[in-house]
Order: structure tokens, then C-alpha cells, then sequence
């Protein structure tokens, strides 16, 4: 019964990748201005009927990598933003989605729909060679994100779909640590979205925990930090050291380092931000909070959903339905 519960999530899945909508990928120039940032200089890469989607960022900030539905196959493309070219990154007869550079900078992980419908963790050199199998025990990945070279958080469809931390040496989900029932598809780092109040989503974040009660990674505690808008799962995130202060210790912490973490969400054609620091982010605060919109109807976007931001901070590449 298990396994045919299980067949049925993977089915449902597969049907929804093979119902693509209709969406785009935009890039913009993201400056910041004392606490307001702008968005300017937008253009439509993509820019035809179908589905693009998925947008991740190559740490070198040169490229954009993304999943593009074509003639009934999804494979992963590769943008160049200073040459304004596209090229294609995958051509299997499995369909890839979720590309992002693994932290060595050597790979292209994908989540790969095999032939049996499970979902597995790949990579692709990006030098080119054959793809290489992440984990060979744990299935059923929906989307995902690196913490370092060999761990990562996994998030995981089922009843209750579940964010776990897995670890690339330990290949078994023996060894998966439970970090969020009911998680958000948005995950880097640090944070996630929980959605397990069906009124209220929040950004949540193991960070601040772990500066003042040391948990180990397998143990970590997600503390509420913003709640999202309008029961948004989708966003983007910088940060930047602000400052060391060599005055007092933050918090009970021996660290000096006050970071700056910014986030965006997106409301209609609207994206709106929140600001917050190590320094004051042990208190939950609410929707209302988000502040300084751009609206981007002007240019086009109607329907704003996944947004990622380069490593330097300075683009902005924006999913909009069409």
C-alpha cells in the first residue's frame, strides 16, 4: 500500500511537469540605494510560448541556469548574460529540472525523472562527460539545496511532503534528519518556508538558533522569522556582512559579525522586500512588515513566482506567468 501511495505522488508529479504553463524568465539590474533597491534595465530572455522556469544563478555571476519544457522534454539551458545567448546544458531522454552549480563549481545538480517516475539527484559535469548519480537510496525529490560539498537540505514528496538534511556520504534514508513537515519549495541555506499554519507561512531560519544554543547540523531547530505574503512560498535572498564590531558580543554569541539578509517576495507584478540582521532577528514579524515594492507591470509581468538573485547581488532573474 505504501508503494502505491507512493506511485500515485510520483504519477501526479509527472503530470504536472507534463501540464506546463506558460511562464518567462526576466532579468534585471538589482542596485541598492540606502534601504531601497531598484529594479531596472529588464529583459525577457526567454521570451516564447511554453515553459521556462527554474532560474539559478552560476556562482561567477556569468550565467543563468533553468529548466525549459520543449516538444514534450524538460532539459536544463544555460543563458549567457554578458553574451545575451542561450544554449542547451542537457539533451537526455529523461527530463531534468532544478539546476544549480554544486559548491565546487565542477557540476550542474538536476532533480532527474527517470524512467519509472522516481526522482532522483543528479549532476552533470559541466565541463562535459556523463552525469554523475548523487544519491543512489533516496527518491522522490522535488527540489533541493547544497549546505556545503556533501550536505544538503532535501525537499521530499509524500504525506506530509518533509525538508530533510541528507549528507552524500551517508547514502541512506536511514540517514535523513527531519527538518521541516510540511516545508516550502524555497530553500537555501539557513532558511526555508514553513507552511504548516494553513493561515500563516513563514520564513523560517536555523541560523540565529544555532548562534546561541550551538545545535549540531543534524539537530537543527527552524525558528519563525517572517511571514510571507499572502501564503507565498516562493524567494530571493542576498546578504552582507555589514560590519565587526568589536565592542560587545551580539546576543550570547562570540561572534562580532553582524550580517545583513535581505529578502524578496513578490505579490501580482509587485516585489516587495524585508531587511533583517543577526542582530535583531529573534523576533517573528508578521506580512505586514515587507515593505518598498517595485511594481514591474509597466514592462509587462503580470503574475510574479520564483525569484533568484546573483551571488553578487547585483541581478535579479524573475519568473513571470504569462
Amino acid at each position: 500500500m505504501k508503494h502505491f501511495f507512493l506511485f500515485l505522488i510520483l504519477l501526479l508529479t509527472h503530470c504536472v511537469y507534463a501540464q506546463m504553463p506558460d511562464t518567462d524568465i526576466w532579468l534585471f539590474d538589482l542596485t541598492k540605494k540606502g534601504d531601497s533597491f531598484k529594479l531596472s534595465n529588464g529583459i525577457n530572455f526567454t521570451n516564447r510560448p511554453g515553459y521556462d522556469n527554474q532560474p539559478s544563478f552560476s556562482p561567477d555571476n556569468k550565467f543563468i541556469y533553468y529548466t525549459s519544457y520543449r516538444n514534450g522534454q524538460s532539459d536544463i539551458y544555460q543563458y549567457d548574460i554578458k553574451g545575451k545567448t542561450t544554449k542547451q546544458f542537457t539533451a537526455t531522454p529523461e527530463s531534468e529540472y532544478s539546476p544549480i552549480v554544486t559548491p565546487d563549481g565542477k557540476y550542474v545538480s538536476v532533480v532527474r525523472v527517470e524512467k519509472d517516475s522516481a526522482q532522483r539527484l543528479w549532476k552533470f559535469p559541466i565541463a562535459g562527460g556523463p552525469p554523475v548519480l548523487v544519491f543512489k537510496h533516496i527518491d522522490s525529490i522535488g527540489y533541493y539545496c547544497w549546505l556545503n560539498n556533501s550536505e544538503l537540505n532535501l525537499f521530499l514528496l509524500g504525506n506530509p511532503e518533509k525538508i530533510v538534511h541528507a549528507d552524500t556520504k551517508l547514502d541512506s534514508k536511514k540517514n535523513l534528519h527531519v527538518q521541516m513537515l510540511n516545508g516550502g519549495r524555497s530553500l537555501y541555506p539557513g532558511f526555508l518556508i514553513s507552511k504548516t499554519d494553513s493561515n500563516h507561512w513563514y520564513i523560517c531560519s536555523n541560523l540565529f538558533v544555532m548562534e546561541n544554543s550551538g545545535n549540531t547540523p543534524t539537530k537543527k531547530e527552524y525558528k519563525p522569522l517572517i511571514e510571507t505574503i499572502r501564503l507565498n512560498e516562493d524567494f530571493g535572498m542576498t546578504s552582507r556582512v555589514l560590519l565587526i564590531r568589536k565592542d560587545t558580543p551580539l546576543n550570547n554569541s562570540d561572534s562580532h559579525v553582524v550580517t545583513e539578509y535581505n529578502f524578496f517576495m513578490s505579490s501580482g507584478a509587485w516585489i516587495y522586500k524585508y531587511t533583517v540582521t543577526n542582530a535583531n532577528a529573534l523576533k517573528t514579524v508578521s506580512s505586514y512588515n515587507w515593505t518598498l515594492p517595485n511594481d514591474l507591470s509597466s514592462v509587462g509581468l503580470k503574475k510574479i513566482g520564483r525569484i533568484a538573485i546573483s551571488p553578487d547581488g547585483k541581478k535579479m532573474a524573475i519568473v513571470s506567468s504569462n
